[in-house]
């Protein structure tokens, strides 16, 4: 049913027909963003208990070293000496 030939219209007010709308765009053109500076405050406490340390206890230490030396035998010559002996009292 079409309103456009309705007998209770004394003109056409909508028809079945086609329209045509032509579009056109133009370019756009945009400059880069400008964001402001983000104030940030942090504000953070930390606080802690005091500690309280006693004197330090050292053990006493004991330090033993035990050493075994070993010798080998110690071999010599016959002693040379000297034929002029003097006697201790000078003479």
């Amino acid at each position: 049913m079409s309103f456009g030939a309705s007998p209770f219209a004394s003109s056409p007010f909508a028809d079945a027909g086609t329209e045509n709308y032509e579009l056109n765009a133009v370019g756009i053109t945009l400059t880069s963003p400008v964001i402001g500076n983000a104030d940030i405050t942090e504000g953070n406490v930390f606080t802690g208990v005091g500690i309280t340390l006693g004197a330090p206890v050292v053990s006493q230490s004991a330090f033993n070293l035990v050493a075994v030396l070993n010798a080998l035998a110690i071999t010599t010559n016959a002693p040379d000496v000297d034929e002029n002996v003097s006697n201790v009292n000078g003479t």
